[in-house]
């Protein structure tokens, strides 16, 4: 590949992306001022692939990637469509409301956790208070 031809994939490219982020910048406006389902699933075409890259690192389980990733989805839609607010970046709002999820997600399984081992306690108690009142007998 010559010099040229290098020069000119690069400036390809670079249009390329430009464009891309053209398209972006137009979907965000019809998704936050008309509230447009269209343009929310060309947004939604454009990054749930990296969403669930990041979710997927995060949790590392493919199910609960792809259920938290519909979720950040959907969260986002809520939002956009019963807020007054306007999302100004909507790169860093997906993100967040992905890293939030992902947080409400541990937070869930630990909750999830503890309550398994507190029922085990009280078998436990249950058994040996059983065996406590065999021995009294």
């Amino acid at each position: 590949m010559t010099n040229d031809q290098t020069q000119q994939d690069g400036l390809k490219q670079g249009v390329a992306k430009q464009i891309d982020n053209v398209k972006e910048k137009y979907f965000v406006l019809q998704v936050q001022y008309r509230k447009d389902p269209d343009a929310f699933a060309r947004l939604y075409d454009l990054y749930i692939e990296k969403i669930f890259r990041f979710v997927l690192f995060k949790v590392s389980r493919q199910e609960d990637a792809e259920d938290i990733s519909a979720d950040v989805f959907l969260k986002a839609w809520k939002y956009i469509k019963e807020s007054e607010k306007k999302v100004s970046n909507f790169k860093a709002f997906i993100y967040q409301i992905a890293r939030n999820c992902v947080i409400d997600f541990y937070r869930d399984r630990n909750r999830t956790f503890e309550k398994a081992n507190e029922d085990q306690e009280l078998v436990e108690n249950i058994r040996r208070g059983r065996e406590y009142r065999r021995d009294d007998q």
